[in-house]
């Protein structure tokens, strides 16, 4: 699917991934945000929805695309390391 489609998807609350992404365990989740510590003295701040992305050693970091990214068809719904390509029709030889 395209990033539009993806997109749609994060939104609807679904991991994404890419098939270029060859190590298994990564994607992009939609955090939804919400008030969370300030690091420094503890007080409530308010966090925006943003992207994350879980990288192959499982730890989740802000993401923004790149052009390829948004540019791509790869995208599909789950992990990287669970795309199975698509089977084209085969005819049998005549």
């Amino acid at each position: 699917m395209d990033f539009s489609a993806a997109l749609l998807a994060l939104k609807g609350g679904a991991k994404v991934a890419r098939a270029s992404w060859k190590n298994p365990g990564k994607y992009v989740v939609l955090h939804p945000g919400g008030l969370v510590a300030h690091p420094l003295d503890g007080s409530a701040v308010r966090e925006e929805e943003h992207l994350m992305w879980r990288n192959d050693t499982g730890r989740y970091v802000p993401w923004m695309p790149s052009q390829d990214a948004v540019l791509a068809a790869d995208w599909f719904l789950g992990e990287s390391g669970q795309y199975i390509a698509p089977q084209r029709d085969r005819r049998p030889p005549d």
